[in-house]
Order: structure tokens, then sequence, then C-alpha cells
């Protein structure tokens, strides 16, 4: 659940009026007030990501779950000779990467599960909701 005063309180922070974060996060300003009065108090993911991104805050700080209003610093990466195992790199990323380097499955946009090559070869789909994407193989 959103917290409606800290995101008016990052709202402000940044000099935005609620139409102007309507727009960034492609909603409306009766949207984002609605949020800050607390009559919506839970949003989908995707408005939550770029609530969080318009505003440099952190996800947990707008629902209420920490007070650290900035987002933590990513992890660094470790520095050191390659891993074996499912995530070392087995060439050099090229532009277009054949599905032989892929290590992790495509993803469906639109219920997150593992897309599956179908039979014909040249394409995946997803075996949830049945959408397909050509050439991803």
């Amino acid at each position: 659940m959103i917290q409606g005063h800290r995101l008016r309180e990052a709202r402000e922070q940044h000099a935005l009026s609620q139409g102007a974060l309507g727009k960034l996060v492609a909603k409306d300003g009766a949207y984002i007030s609605k949020i800050e009065r607390g009559v919506l108090v839970s949003v989908n993911t995707t408005t939550l990501e770029r609530l969080v991104t318009a505003l440099d805050t952190s996800a947990d700080y707008l629902l209420g779950l920490s007070d650290q209003q900035t987002p933590a610093a990513p992890t660094p990466r470790r520095k050191g000779p390659a891993r074996n195992g499912p995530h070392a790199k087995t060439a050099p990323l090229t532009a277009q990467p054949d599905a032989a380097c892929l290590r992790v499955p495509l993803m469906c946009p639109h219920c997150a599960m593992p897309m599956q090559p179908l039979g014909d070869g040249a394409r995946v789909g997803c075996p949830g909701c049945r959408y397909s994407v050509a050439g991803a193989t």
C-alpha cells in the first residue's frame, strides 16, 4: 500500500505539480491526487516503478517499508577471476547474441512466465497466455 504523504513529500521536493508528475508516469493529476489523499492506496508495479524513477526515491520508502528516501546504491560487482556455473560468461557480448549464449529465459511481458520454444523453431511463446514472438530464438 503506497503512502500518500510520502509521495507528496517526494513530489514537492522535486518541485513537481500533481499534473506534471502524472505526465511523467503516464497518468493524470487526478490520479496522483487520489494517491496522495489516500483514496487510491494500491498501484500496479509499472506505475510504482515510474513513480520511483520520476522522483528518484525508493519503492520501499513510498510503500512505507523504509524511512530511507533515496534508493540504495547498487551492490558493486565482484572483480576477479571468472566463475563457473550458470552465470559464467561463455563468450564476449555481441550486438546480436545467438540463442546458445542466452542464460536467462525470455519472460512474457503479460504474465511474467518464461517463454518456451514453439514447434516451428523460429518463435517462442508463453504457455500461459499464448503470447508469441518471432525470431527470438
